[in-house]
């Protein structure tokens, strides 16, 4: 849950150590000291109030790795001497090779608005970094090269955004918002959502003819694909390299759907 990883509140460090599965992961283990590593995607910052010890920044928006970066000691005063955020270099897009835009989702690279480079050495001066804060993304340099720098192409889209006259990629201008009274409809709204809803996939776990509890993906108008192969990480203790190493937390998927058929009185089989 989100609420972990907040230091807020007079309850604090009691609330914490009061959770039920974080106590069950203390009284089930010997070792004095544990990590706990937050795996999340580029937009972990957003509507969360959290406050992590340190960060490893997989770079996808200038906005995105400076809101990170503020995450880091959130909630906690006085001066910090070590380094404790690691910007890497790019990110998984770039290293899988693909050929099109990478700084997206969230960023403002696109097939029509392309970096010349992909490396953060390439595409951001060391001032623009080094202290990491909003600088960048707030005061625009006097000479915007949007192929060259990330922070320049960030800016010159947002100038694109703003101060556009024509409909663009398929939207409104946005000075309609304040230049017309279409928001008194819905129109706006309808061709600009604040969330554009993504595919949504379908995925069954349930036992087979045989008994056995599969795992399966439902595809439109085919038969479920069986995709029991990606549970296999919930047993593979080699993946992490060490038996102190494993996801938390784990879920039982099985005990999960036993508990279901006993709430609804109904066989497993």
């Amino acid at each position: 849950r989100s609420s972990r990883c907040s230091r807020t509140g007079e309850d604090y460090p009691q609330r914490f150590f009061a959770d039920p599965d974080i106590r069950q992961l203390l009284d089930s283990s010997t070792e004095t000291h544990h990590i706990l590593i937050v795996l999340a995607t580029a937009v972990a910052e957003v509507g969360r109030d959290h406050d992590y010890d340190w960060a490893v920044v997989e770079p996808s928006s200038m906005r995105s790795i400076i809101q990170l970066a503020g995450r880091v000691r959130r909630h906690r005063g006085g001066d910090w001497e070590q380094e404790n955020v690691v910007l890497l270099a790019s990110n998984w897009r770039n290293v899988r090779g693909d050929r099109g835009a990478v700084f997206l989702r969230p960023g403002f690279e696109n097939n029509q608005h392309r970096l010349d480079h992909h490396a953060l050495t390439e595409i951001l001066e060391p001032t623009q970094y080094q202290p990491l804060n909003a600088i960048p993304r707030i005061l625009e340099r006097e000479s915007l090269k949007p192929k060259k720098n990330l922070a320049d192409l960030e800016h010159h889209r947002l100038r694109l955004l703003m101060g556009n006259s024509e409909p663009q990629d398929g939207q409104f201008p946005l000075h309609y918002w304040w230049n017309t009274r279409a928001h008194l409809s819905d129109l706006l709204q309808k061709n600009q959502r604040f969330r554009a809803q993504r595919p949504q996939a379908v995925f069954i776990f349930e036992p087979d003819d045989d008994g056995a509890i599969v795992f399966r993906r439902v595809e439109r108008r085919a038969e479920p694909v069986d995709w029991s192969v990606y549970l296999e990480w919930q047993r593979d203790a080699v993946l992490f390299g060490s038996s102190s190493i494993q996801p938390w937390p784990r879920i039982d998927l099985v005990a999960g759907l036993e508990e279901l058929a006993d709430a609804f009185s109904l066989d497993l089989k």
